[in-house]
């Protein structure tokens, strides 16, 4: 599978879903689906320039994609590693059969937890009956949690703890649709807090509008050295 950017208002790493696509019901697109279940659906190529793409044969460092099971709900896939045939990502549920071939998939609904080649969990996301992402987790390689993400449904708030990575709370905040905080606490790596007249002086999560903050500078260096971890745990 591939993966949402974690903070959807500063795109970290993790699997993209279209919410804007056309959705087409499940008794429309089972005549599309494969007859078999329990066998390979789809290769998909090993990840090069950020990028996985659907290929025609097994490529011997990238994915294949297996069918579960399909009922009335939708089909049920899970993805691997062709090298070591270790699990990529937990079995999904998908409700389009367009999307049983698209590494990129828009209609996931459920909770996915996804694997690095070594079989260690480096992200989770849970997508809400209308495909939208309302929650992604994103760990160390040791299993440590850096970053938490919740998006409420009903207002568009949301929620965001980030961790330092020696397990330090680095930010807590709350933030609407347009980027804007509306709360926020910050701790440096030792755990002391920063001053809040300092912090997000602009209110904004925007990089580019307070290049100074020292908040905005420490959450820009942790969202470039996660991005760079989860990148390197898809290759």
């Amino acid at each position: 599978m591939k993966f949402f950017k974690l903070f959807s208002c500063i795109a970290l790493i993790g699997l993209s879903l279209s919410s804007s696509a056309a959705e087409i019901s499940v008794a429309q697109t089972q005549l599309q689906a494969p007859a078999q279940t329990n066998h390979i659906i789809a290769y998909f190529s090993a990840r090069q320039n950020g990028k996985t793409t659907h290929i025609n044969t097994a490529d011997p460092q990238g994915i294949y994609r297996v069918l579960i099971s399909k009922s009335s709900e939708g089909y049920l896939v899970q993805d691997f590693f062709q090298a070591n045939h270790q699990a990529q990502s937990s079995p999904v549920l998908l409700t389009d059969a367009e999307d049983l071939d698209r590494f990129q998939v828009q209609s996931a609904v459920g909770e996915i937890l996804l694997y690095n080649r070594n079989g260690q969990r480096f992200n989770k996301q849970v997508y809400d009956k209308d495909h939208d992402v309302i929650y992604v987790a994103g760990y160390s390689l040791h299993g440590q949690i850096l970053l938490e993400q919740e998006v409420n449904p009903e207002n568009g708030i949301t929620h965001t703890k980030l961790w330092h990575s020696n397990g330090t709370l680095a930010f807590e905040l709350q933030s609407n649709s347009d980027m804007q905080l509306i709360d926020s606490q910050a701790w440096r790596r030792n755990g002391k807090a920063f001053n809040s007249k300092t912090c997000f002086s602009d209110r904004s999560l925007d990089f580019s509008s307070a290049a100074i903050d020292p908040c905005v500078l420490q959450l820009k260096s942790l969202y470039q050295k996660y991005e760079k971890l989860w990148e390197t745990q898809m290759q």
